[in-house]
């Protein structure tokens, strides 16, 4: 990667072929895209043997800590529980939470501070279906065997639902029973073709900011031509406020002439800048690690907001 890097200076094109199973890459059009290597990267890496055994260690010490709290609610673990723990360096404690940030069935969610380094975490229910693993290999085993069987008893249950959609599925496409929920939620086209692929690999909040990624995208796209001359689109808050306005709108959602036509251009930017300022900046500046229903939820919103705004569009074409 280092010497394709040097001579193409692409790493989004990298990380797309890599494919987002082992690595995930943000989009080309935001600022602060990044490229996350995923936990099952650690496999195929090179001299990861050191990570591999402290990842392997924390699975069980995290299963055990959800153990001693059942009951209690949510136990929130801080990085300095773990790093005494398991008798690791600081800098081995940041590595080895960063490999668990996105894993499947461990961790719901995390906070981080100004610099952003992770400042405590809560596990995940899921958790208690990995006990008695004791290593990186046995955990991914575990995890495809688990999904292997939730897939095969909903099929017994049902037969998957008819896709809504109109486009065909993607060839190669695993199917899992969250994707079931995308054939009923019958997302906007450009939302689904960004998304799907990245849901049906558990990845649910960066589907989920990837699919404000497009809507954003759009939305700047189609105010770019209606700025003063030398005026630059602004971002996210911003951009939703200036693009929807109620008293001076660059992108009209009706005419205007009724007090509904009023609230709905009101209400739509109040949502849509709530959109970026919650949905998207929550996902930005914190590691979040989004249950199936509660990712479904927000494409769901997302969606909906990308449907609007092109009705409007074509209105005006």
């Amino acid at each position: 990667m280092r010497l394709a890097i040097r001579h193409e200076g692409d790493l989004f094109e990298l990380g797309q072929e890599i494919g987002p199973e082992l690595m995930v890459t943000g989009s080309t059009d935001s600022p602060n895209a990044t490229c996350q290597l995923r936990i099952r990267a650690l496999r195929v890496l090179e001299h990861a043997e050191r990570d591999i055994e402290k990842v392997g260690a924390a699975i069980p010490y995290l299963v055990s800590r959800y153990l001693e709290g059942a009951g209690e609610g949510e136990p929130r673990i801080s990085p300095a529980e773990v790093q005494q723990a398991l008798e690791l360096s600081e800098l081995e404690t940041r590595r080895v939470l960063s490999w668990l940030a996105y894993a499947p069935r461990l961790l719901r969610g995390f906070g981080s501070g100004p610099d952003g380094q992770i400042t405590d975490f809560t596990l995940s229910d899921d958790i208690l279906r990995l006990e008695g693993v004791t290593t990186l290999q046995e955990y991914l085993e575990r995890t495809d065997r688990l999904d292997e069987d939730w897939r095969r008893k909903v099929a017994e249950v049902s037969p998957p639902p008819r896709a809504l959609s109109s486009r065909p599925p993607r060839l190669g496409l695993r199917q899992s029973s969250s994707t079931l929920g995308l054939d009923l939620l019958e997302l906007h086209e450009d939302i689904r073709q960004h998304v799907e692929k990245l849901f049906a690999d558990e990845h649910y909040a960066d589907a989920v900011r990837r699919a404000l990624t497009v809507f954003e995208v759009r939305v700047r796209e189609m105010v770019a031509s209606r700025l003063r001359s030398g005026e630059g689109a602004p971002y996210g808050v911003d951009l939703m406020g200036k693009a929807f306005s109620a008293k001076e709108p660059l992108i009209r959602l009706n005419d205007g002439a009724t007090p509904t036509q009023r609230d709905e251009q009101r209400g739509f930017q109040f949502l849509a800048q709530g959109a970026m300022a919650w949905l998207r900046n929550c996902l930005t500046h914190e590691l979040t690690n989004l249950q199936p229903s509660e990712a479904l939820e927000r494409l769901g919103f997302v969606s909906m907001l990308m449907k609007r705004l092109e009705a409007a569009a074509n209105k005006e074409q």
